[in-house]
């Protein structure tokens, strides 16, 4: 065992290390899975699914309800915890709707200066159906939310800062919705490729 100062470097460095093999991993199985490309559809392949914070909490207070209900041999709070699962998973069912069938579309991007940020365009389609609260963001950057219900397309213009001169390749956007209840958050990574 380390002690001391060197450890905690140690343990600091180690922890650096693991951050960046993790990001490596998930950026190679990320590639695989998404290919880059100037438009993409979200499915069911595309569309990642995780509780948010507020809905691991909600997950746990059915779960202490529950357990509560059984010591204390009372079916009404089992009950209500079992109702409070059922909105879980139907809550699911409605986050991951409200991404599905949504296509981004790169469009054209505007010549920047090394040190400025470039202005990307980008085209939201519906597939038919209603998509609220939609946020868009590059990694690292600011979310931007968008709405798309009394329109079946939206032109949106991203800014991104370019560090270097020549052909700037963006990161790949990540759109996410936590909509309706903010229980789960749905989000995909798409496009990737500079524009035209």
């Amino acid at each position: 065992m380390l002690s001391g100062r060197g450890g905690f470097l140690f343990s600091i460095l180690s922890g650096h290390r693991l951050k960046q093999k993790w990001r490596q991993w998930s950026d190679a199985w990320l590639s695989n899975r998404l290919p880059r490309s100037r438009s993409a559809t979200l499915n069911q392949r595309r569309i990642f699914l995780l509780p948010t914070r507020n809905g691991l909490y909600f997950l746990l207070m059915a779960v202490v309800l529950f357990v509560g209900g059984l010591n204390y041999a009372n079916s009404l709070i089992i009950l209500i915890a079992l109702l409070l699962v059922s909105l879980f998973l139907v809550a699911i069912l409605h986050t991951f709707i409200n991404l599905a069938g949504l296509t981004l579309e790169a469009g054209r991007t505007q010549p920047a200066f090394a040190g400025q940020e470039a202005a990307f365009g980008l085209r939201l389609r519906s597939g038919g159906r209603e998509h609220e609260s939609i946020q868009l963001r590059w990694p690292g950057g600011a979310l931007q939310g968008h709405d798309l219900v009394d329109r079946s397309s939206c032109d949106i213009t991203l800014m991104l800062p370019v560090s270097r001169r020549g052909l700037c390749r963006p990161p790949r956007l990540r759109v996410e919705s936590c909509y309706p209840l903010g229980l789960l958050r749905a989000w995909s990574r798409a496009l990737g490729t500079a524009g035209k």
